[in-house]
């Protein structure tokens, strides 16, 4: 099967236009699939995702969920069609039953002193990275990141996110239907190249919202921006945790919620 196969379908549509009035046409429309994840033969989640890139997504979310600390603590990984079966020691098992709690909290958008505690229980010291970039390298880099979204340009149906360096150059770029699953997918693509995710920065399409912003600071990345909007809670966590938080990245402009001393303005 084609790449093409595995992420587009052709639907007949009816088109209505000023110009040309009704017209019956093929488009192009994005694919959503369910990707089934099994950890120790259990079922840990199912992800509706853009079903390429895998492997990456699974990796990717497994560290961005706080299940595990680095690719190498999986022992094995296989991907089925739609099912991934993961193996990954017992003892990590704390940190499954840890993750589900963070879930319920946000979903509920409970109290969040409580949420600082169980996210203490996870997390390191706040993010240290002496990493910088100067701002004509973000706008630089979201310029890039806007040429180079070719499923979006076929189906206007996908976000994306990238790592970018300081030089503003793409080190990976992925696409989904799910803007946490863009960024799981470039996480786990890094996550198998060992690269220090401190030395990156994360370009998105999303809105940034707790599990966004958790996502970052989970791996280490020191930046993260976005063309979306933040909500309040992602601003205070970003700001307890050492991220460096940049919303509404469009033409010559963004703003800085966070840390700032990152960004090079001379």
């Amino acid at each position: 099967m084609s790449f093409n196969n595995l992420i587009y379908s052709s639907k007949k549509i009816i088109k209505y236009s000023l110009e040309n009035g009704l017209e019956e046409i093929y488009d192009i429309v994005i694919k959503e699939e369910p990707i089934n994840i099994f950890i120790n033969n259990e079922h840990y989640v199912t992800l509706l995702s853009t079903p390429y890139m895998i492997k990456e997504l699974v990796i990717g979310h497994l560290l961005t969920e706080g299940i595990i600390n680095s690719f190498k603590e999986i022992d094995e990984i296989h991907v089925m069609k739609n099912n991934v079966m993961v193996h990954i020691p017992k003892e990590k098992n704390i940190k499954l039953e840890l993750s589900k709690k963070i879930k319920l909290i946000t979903s509920a958008c409970g109290n969040l002193s409580d949420f600082f505690k169980l996210l203490d229980t996870l997390y390191k010291k706040p993010l240290s990275s002496n990493f910088k970039i100067h701002f004509e390298k973000i706008l630089l880099a979201f310029k890039k990141l806007n040429e180079n979204t070719i499923i979006y340009r076929k189906t206007g149906g996908t976000h994306a996110a990238a790592l970018f360096n300081e030089l503003a150059e793409i080190i990976y770029l992925a696409e989904d239907i799910g803007r946490h699953n863009a960024i799981d997918k470039v996480i786990g693509k890094a996550a198998i190249d060992n690269l220090n995710y401190e030395n990156f920065f994360l370009a998105t399409t999303g809105r940034q919202t707790i599990e966004m912003i958790l996502k970052a600071i989970r791996v280490g990345i020191p930046i993260i921006a976005s063309i979306s909007a933040p909500s309040e809670k992602s601003i205070e966590i970003a700001d307890k945790y050492g991220l460096t938080l940049i919303g509404f990245v469009r033409g010559n402009r963004f703003n800085i919620y966070t840390h700032n001393e990152r960004i090079i303005f001379h």
